[in-house]
């Protein structure tokens, strides 16, 4: 059964053939990402694997109101600056957010369409990645 608040995928099911090796699609921290078993994941990948994980934590934290102070307030707007910015990255899908995807050897259009139909819960990202909810 499918939860509406994540995403998932069969374990090692074959998305094709890249090369003589095989490729398929696997969970890691909810989202797809492109497995080449003969080949090791390299730090690059991880990096911009970082980047989309940041991204969807971003785009995914509550909007940030009622601040008290001044440095609350401009840390609550920034905040909100930067989770529009990266809710219109994630769901535009453009040839930047392609292309960040492509390097971290993710499925952009399934994590794109994933976010814009709700399946991407934040909490549990931050979860997983150790970040307390913002």
């Amino acid at each position: 059964m499918t939860s509406t608040s994540s995403i998932h995928l069969p374990a090692g099911g074959r998305t094709g053939q890249a090369g003589n090796s095989l490729t398929t699609k696997s969970f890691a921290g909810s989202l797809a990402v492109d497995e080449d078993f003969s080949q090791p994941m390299t730090g690059q990948q991880k990096l911009w694997q970082g980047v989309v994980m940041q991204a969807l934590m971003d785009a995914t934290q509550g909007i940030q109101k009622g601040a008290k102070t001044e440095s609350a307030r401009i840390l609550h707007n920034t905040l909100n600056r930067e989770r529009e910015r990266a809710d219109t990255w994630i769901r535009d899908c453009g040839s930047n957010f392609r292309f960040v995807c492509d390097l971290a050897g993710m499925d952009p259009y399934f994590i794109s369409d994933a976010y814009r139909a709700g399946r991407i819960d934040g909490k549990r990202l931050r979860a997983k990645t150790g970040e307390g909810a913002v």
